[in-house]
């Protein structure tokens, strides 16, 4: 049984019931404001409203509305603009330009807008030089001074918002038997999302949160436009070796990998259930997304694997073993979170700067310099969370699901990512602008 949702996101909220005053619920009033918004285009409204009435009561088509217009806003987070402008934006992000009347969504779903209107579009809703017609690479407008630890804590600052949202996928996800009907304008048009795209965004999320977690535990004075662009000359490829044996994966906060562990744990639980929910389809609803009936068995067996290795792996302190490798190969995954990595032990430097002279030449070629890394002190560190003789050099790995992935046809993706050829031809720009209608 499908809860459908109307206009993007609510059927009248209750499946066709009245909202006159004095029927609806506060709550379902609430979704009322919110689907009016929608119907404007205007996502924020939208996002207020939805979220106001999944506070009080978290049904599971609240809980969908909530869930993805708050993802649809979520680059406009106040607390992620200044961090914005240091990476080179020049104004305030705002997702009109995606979502609005007339923004690009609902252009590419008319399919009448050139490709050049499109882009001039996305040039002034996108506030960024290296968007625009000759402009900067995107590392040069990065602040040089931002640090790792500065874009982690701002991340950390929004994780509550992710967490409320992956739990409202979570919520959306338990509500229904299969799947939830979307439809409206803006570009949005008619949609069928099922349980495994709602348990797929859910983990992606708390994966996120649990990687900043891990960051927390770790030095965060890398510069991330040294990250990101080092440069070629000598004196770059310095900076960025001294910078990374100064810095990286240098443990100060060990506790905070427990947190990280406990969400990671939570990403696999909800993606094990995806994978579970791809198996108990039986038919694919017209307007979906996604085909999942057509998804290849075996990989879909191989990832089952995976999730469910890893989830052993972090919920006890031994030994597991990874599935479809051969030699045999297991790993202590959850030592990495109660025994920190730190490479601040390692006895001499991991990175160091190469350089090679290129043969002769008319004129003399210059020295060229690149960043070499010491993989001995490294796998020294390690090898105690790995079984005995995994890092031999006589040792070599075969992993027959990554020959398996590679050998699906880009057809058989197709058929699975896009059944109703709507990203490769629902939502498509003109070559040249439309004929005019002749006179009659």
């Amino acid at each position: 049984m499908k809860r459908i949702l109307t206009s993007f996101l609510i059927v009248g909220v209750m499946a066709g019931a009245s909202l006159a005053p004095g029927c609806a619920s506060e709550a379902e009033q609430k979704a009322q404001v919110g689907l009016d918004a929608f119907k404007r285009c205007d996502m924020r409204a939208a996002r207020d409203s939805f979220s106001e009435a999944y506070t009080l009561d978290t049904r599971s088509d609240f809980a969908l509305a909530y869930a993805l217009s708050d993802l649809a806003v979520l680059a406009e987070d106040p607390s992620l603009q200044p961090t914005f402008k240091r990476l080179g934006f020049s104004a305030d992000i705002k997702t009109e330009f995606l979502w609005g009347q007339g923004g690009i969504l609902q252009k590419l779903s008319e399919r009448t807008t050139t490709c050049t209107a499109l882009e001039e579009s996305f040039r002034k809703g996108f506030p960024h030089p290296a968007a625009q017609n000759g402009g900067p690479d995107f590392t040069a407008t990065i602040d040089p001074t931002l640090t790792v630890g500065e874009l982690r804590g701002v991340l950390a600052g929004i994780a509550p918002r992710l967490a409320r949202i992956a739990e409202a996928l979570e919520t959306s996800a338990k509500g229904t038997e299969s799947s939830f009907e979307l439809e409206g304008g803006c570009g949005v048009g008619k949609s069928v999302i099922q349980k495994p795209e709602l348990f797929a965004i859910a983990s992606a999320l708390e994966a996120f949160r649990g990687a900043v977690e891990a960051l927390e535990a770790y030095d965060g004075e890398l510069k991330v436009k040294l990250l990101l662009a080092k440069g070629s000359s000598e004196a770059e490829n310095r900076a960025f070796v001294d910078m990374m044996n100064q810095h990286f994966m240098r443990l100060v906060k060990p506790g905070a990998m427990g947190a990280s562990r406990t969400t990671l744990l939570r990403s696999l639980d909800l993606a094990a259930r995806g994978l579970d929910a791809v198996s108990a389809i039986s038919a694919t609803p017209a307007n979906a997304l996604f085909d999942w009936k057509a998804f290849p068995p075996g990989v879909l067996a191989d990832l089952k694997s995976y999730v469910g290795a890893a989830r052993g792996g972090l919920e006890k302190n031994d030994l597991t073993l990874v599935p479809r490798v051969t030699p045999e190969l297991r790993v202590n995954l959850a030592s990495f979170f109660s025994e920190p990595l730190d490479l601040g032990k390692v006895e001499s430097p991991v990175w160091r700067v190469d350089s090679y002279v290129p043969p002769p030449a008319t004129p003399t070629p210059p020295t060229q310099y690149s960043v070499g890394v010491s993989s001995v002190p490294v796998e020294k560190l390690v090898a105690p969370r790995f079984g005995a003789g995994t890092f031999d050099s006589a040792r070599n790995y075969e992993w027959p699901a990554f020959e398996q992935l590679a050998d699906v046809q880009s057809t058989t993706w197709e058929s699975v990512f896009d059944p109703q050829r709507r990203f490769r031809e629902g939502y498509t720009c003109a070559s040249s602008a439309p004929a005019p209608t002749p006179s009659p």
